[in-house]
């Protein structure tokens, strides 16, 4: 309908196309917007998610884990929380949350998925995970990533793996997880990096 929604550290706002604003979820930082074939907007927020409904938004699933970040892949939303990734079905069945990974030392901060189906999971202290049929791979600040604290796992428009961490930015390796794509941070970099954001249609 034109408008726009918000996140906020209080809930969620509305601006609509002449410019009003109107709140629409309160009591809960919002982290995270994404919205679905079907239409409808998922949130991930400091108290779990909410599915927008007809009669707003719903909280669905492990309402004490705060989620970090959250993305639609396929039938489903792959979830990034506070005790790892967890996937569920876009049909709301919350209750069959299936952990990708899980474990309360583990926290989860962004996701991204390429179109060869691998899930890139970043993650506080454990650095970069990628997971697929033939289970887990890492990446760290060993020899791929300029740190091991990643906040930020983008893709650009030949998936090639871009990764922001506390310590710069920097892109990883490829989609299909081979090394010698591995590039140094310049000093350029070499700062926090909420903002890396690549562009997929560059």
């Amino acid at each position: 309908d034109g408008s726009l929604l918000i996140g906020t550290d209080d809930g969620l706002d509305r601006v609509d196309a002449s410019g009003h604003r109107t709140t629409v979820l309160s009591g809960t930082a919002v982290n995270r917007i994404r919205a679905a074939p079907d239409g409808s907007i998922w949130l991930g927020t400091a108290t779990g998610v909410r599915v927008s409904t007809a009669h707003g938004f719903v909280a669905v699933g492990l309402q004490r884990l705060r989620v970090n970040d959250l993305i639609v892949a396929g039938d489903g939303v792959v979830i990034a929380t506070a005790e790892g990734a967890y996937s569920v079905p876009l049909d709301n069945s919350s209750a069959q949350w299936r952990p990708v990974i899980a474990g309360d030392t583990l926290t989860a901060t962004a996701l991204a998925r390429d179109r060869a189906g691998n899930l890139w999971i970043g993650t506080t202290g454990h650095g970069l995970l990628r997971y697929n049929s033939s289970g887990l791979a890492r990446y760290t600040a060993v020899a791929h990533l300029a740190g091991n604290d990643v906040e930020q796992v983008l893709l650009d428009a030949v998936d090639n793996v871009w990764v922001g961490t506390r310590r710069g930015s920097a892109r990883c390796c490829g989609s299909t997880g081979e090394l010698p794509d591995v590039m140094r941070p310049s000093s350029l970099l070499r700062r926090r990096s909420d903002h890396t954001r690549p562009e997929r249609d560059a």
